[in-house]
């Protein structure tokens, strides 16, 4: 089973496109982005589906790993974790975007962190065998989304003890996996939307240990300022060009800025519109695709993976919103 999204309730941009406005050349100017689709563990053929009903090419085959426990995360050694041994074989010419969680659970908090962090033997020796069963697979060139969205959970703002764990466990996760034969693996840092920079900065594992700076957007918002109900309607044009201004702009800035100052692409690990069950999901939102695909051809993103997928009644299948689907088509198909 997938794990549980705790989704972010942020989300920054700047150079966007006016909501509703025609993004001129959006399919020469997405060209080069990878674009990619989680749809439930272990279904390369919904990712599939996926790309025929949107029309897009999908490069980027997105999964979770389960962390109930060791074995589950990680494998035995010769034998994989479930999703792995599930999906080798089958991705064609799709890359793996695998997100990993902590064991026993993505949101373990700070006393998992220091534990980890203070067995480095033990971690290490677990993520060694991750890599051997990877590259066993055929996906020693997967993307590792290491314990992506620290800001949901794992640890909150200003506590630099947890952050500064969460940047040791990451470089003793990639010295172990790196080093085995045949990894070429590389690896997509979470920049947290929700942290200030000594946050984010103490966090981060170094230049050497990170391929992508990434984030996470669904149109969703807990914003005061734009008039939105939050009771469960779709987000008007209005709203949604507040929301980009007041709200989304902002974060996608934070994002773009920090990956700039190490030189690094980003990517986005999950997107999507969205319907949630506490009403503060923008629905079907055709404004939302329309300025995200704006963004991404301006920010010369890397790739990008649609989460089309209904987590825990947070509905973002792309199918059940009909106008934001014609507009995906249109900005984001071949």
């Amino acid at each position: 089973m997938a794990l549980v999204l705790a989704m972010t309730p942020v989300a920054l941009i700047n150079d966007v496109a006016p909501v509703g406005a025609t993004v001129a050349g959006s399919a020469s100017a997405l060209s080069g982005l990878q674009l990619g689709a989680y749809d439930g563990s272990a279904n390369p053929i919904g990712v599939e589906s996926f790309g025929q009903e949107t029309g897009a090419h999908m490069s980027i085959y997105s999964d979770f790993l389960d962390g109930t426990t060791w074995p589950d995360l990680t494998g035995r050694p010769g034998a994989p974790p479930w999703v792995i041994s599930q999906i080798k074989g089958t991705l064609g010419d799709m890359r793996l975007l695998l997100s990993v969680p902590l064991v026993q659970g993505r949101h373990t908090g700070q006393a998992s962190l220091a534990g980890y962090a203070a067995d480095a033997n033990g971690w290490d020796g677990h993520f060694k065998v991750l890599a051997e069963n990877l590259v066993a697979a055929g996906f020693g060139n997967a993307i590792i989304r290491l314990m992506w969205e620290p800001d949901s959970g794992i640890y909150s703002n200003d506590d630099l003890t947890s952050a500064a764990n969460y940047a040791t466990l990451w470089r003793d996760a990639w010295h172990s996996m790196m080093g085995v034969s045949g990894a070429h693996f590389q690896w997509a840092w979470y920049w947290g939307g929700g942290f200030d920079a000594t946050t984010n900065n103490t966090a981060y594992p170094g230049d050497s240990y990170v391929d992508y700076v990434t984030f996470d957007l669904y149109d969703q918002s807990w914003n005061s300022a734009c008039a939105v109900p939050y009771n469960g309607s779709n987000f008007t044009q209005t709203q949604e060009a507040c929301l980009w201004s007041d709200a989304y702009s902002k974060v996608l800035g934070g994002l773009t800025s920090f990956a700039a100052v190490h030189d690094k692409p980003t990517g986005i690990g999950e997107f999507g519109v969205i319907s949630r069950s506490d009403g503060h999901g923008g629905g079907d939102d055709p404004y939302f695709v329309k300025s995200f695909a704006s963004w991404l051809a301006s920010n010369h993103v890397a790739w990008a993976s649609y989460f089309n997928f209904n987590s825990s009644g947070d509905d973002s299948i792309l199918a059940n919103f009909p106008n934001s689907l014609a507009t995906f088509r249109a900005d984001f198909g071949n």
